[in-house]
């Protein structure tokens, strides 16, 4: 019984070896969130570069959302549906500590915005890249703001903040 066990673990293991070094050949780590999975590993830099703020790195990746949602109209017993566009978002998250001058610079552009500076909305380039330095995709979130900029309660040593960004298009430019 034991013999079986472990023969189950041994091919699982084999098998998330496999995965894992398919996946640091390049496929984007966009699917897997556990940071321990071979697929957040591949992602060892992730850089949002604007206009006003130049280069900004990030520890984690929270999800890039590109969504197109049915409206249902019904008259005399047939339906149409036509597609609105969702504005799409990318959440990006990194720990406070050692983020402090990227936690500055996003809530002096969501200041911008509240303002309603019509200089608040820019582009946005977001580029994941491996641990080897190989540029594994490259986004470009255009007319780009920050819809949220959130720093939960917890211990001092584990605080991150999370961004949202916003914008008017999201184009996939390489990967």
């Amino acid at each position: 019984m034991l013999l079986r066990i472990f023969r189950r673990r041994v091919v699982v293991i084999a098998a998330g070896l496999m995965a894992g070094s398919a996946l640091a050949a390049g496929v984007p780590s966009l699917v897997l969130h556990n940071p321990h999975s071979s697929a957040a590993a591949a992602t060892a830099t992730i850089t949002l570069n604007t206009s006003q703020f130049g280069a900004l790195t990030f520890a984690h990746l929270g999800g890039i959302t590109n969504d197109e949602q049915d409206q249902q109209s019904c008259s005399s017993g047939s339906c149409t549906y036509t597609p609105t566009a969702v504005p799409p978002t990318i959440t990006l998250t990194e720990p406070f500590a050692t983020g402090i001058a990227i936690y500055q610079d996003m809530m002096s552009w969501e200041a911008l915005i509240r303002e309603g500076n019509p200089t608040g909305r820019m582009d946005a380039t977001l580029t994941l890249t491996s641990s080897t330095g190989v540029t594994i995709a490259t986004y470009e979130l255009e007319n780009a703001w920050p819809t949220n900029v959130d720093v939960p309660a917890g211990g001092l040593q584990s605080i991150s903040f999370t961004v949202t960004l916003t914008g008017d298009a999201l184009v996939l430019t390489s990967g």
